[in-house]
């Protein structure tokens, strides 16, 4: 798996959290996910359905506006259009997105 994709995606993740979360709200999920998943939010991004479920169970409807915010810094960081990308979720980005050489 390309190391430099999964970066610039665990970077992206960590902008958006630290936008909505501010930086101990931060580490604190992501020691709850470690926790409860016994994954480091690191280890998560192969895995985006673990990660993404962590988010939707933990926020709830709330999880919405991470995500969002998260698939924006991804089609920022990688190119990708927005508005073509508006109906992927987070799940099927990550994905594609650790497709690509």
């Amino acid at each position: 798996m390309n190391e430099k994709i999964k970066a610039e995606i665990l970077e992206a993740i960590n902008d958006s959290f630290k936008e909505v979360l501010g930086e101990s709200g931060t580490k604190a999920i992501y020691y709850y996910f470690q926790v409860q998943t016994g994954m480091r939010v690191e280890e998560a991004i192969e895995s985006p359905e673990i990660f993404v479920s962590f988010l939707r169970n933990i926020f709830k409807a709330g999880s919405q506006i991470l995500e969002r915010r998260i698939i924006e810094k991804l089609c920022d960081k990688f190119s990708q259009n927005l508005e073509e990308e508006k109906n992927i979720d987070l799940t099927n980005l990550i994905k594609k997105l650790l497709k690509k050489k």
